[in-house]
């Protein structure tokens, strides 16, 4: 195996720890800590498995990951809180007591071309979490350039002074999606 193969991309990472962290909750109890990333290990792993892990990507743990969860449209959670634009998102503090464990992040879908919930990506930072922001180009790869939208998109997110995750083309291996092959 070479050392690409070895390599397991961070966000593959945080797909797979949100999509287990409601299984993994029920065995995992009352885990309370002030608001900030909180990284879960199974085991602590070895020297060398951290040094051969370790990427040094900014944000990316040396080893393990980061718990991540996707809330919008789970009309289970009830609470709301009013984001810094004054709008109205459920609660993640309402999901981690649910399933018994802090997440580190949550995301979201946004349209390329469409604006950032900015509002919200600044209360997910006030509260310690990383934002994770799927951009999708729904409109066709040829509409992504270097323009206005695109610009104005990093700088309204770095005043945000969010630890952010961007994950352009979600799910471009999928016939649902414009771009996708």
């Amino acid at each position: 195996m070479t050392g690409t193969e070895r390599i397991v991309p961070a966000i593959a990472l945080v797909m797979l720890a949100g999509s287990l962290a409601a299984t993994a909750a029920r065995s995992h109890r009352g885990v309370t800590s002030p608001a900030q990333a909180v990284l879960y290990l199974q085991r602590t792993p070895t020297a060398a498995e951290v040094a051969s892990r370790n990427t040094q990507a900014k944000y990316e743990p040396a080893s393990g990951c980061y718990l991540g969860g996707y809330i919008e449209y789970d009309s289970s959670l009830k609470r709301k809180v009013l984001d810094f634009d004054r709008v109205l998102r459920r609660d993640p503090a309402q999901f981690e007591e649910r399933v018994g464990r802090q997440h580190a992040m949550y995301f979201f879908y946004v349209g390329y071309g469409r604006p950032v919930p900015l509002g919200w990506v600044r209360w997910l930072a006030a509260q310690g979490k990383f934002v994770h922001i799927a951009l999708e180009p729904n409109g066709g790869l040829d509409r992504v350039k270097d323009d206005a939208y695109l610009r104005r998109l990093a700088d309204d997110l770095a005043a945000t002074r969010a630890r952010i995750f961007l994950r352009f083309g979600s799910e471009m291996n999928g016939a649902w999606t414009s771009y996708h092959n």
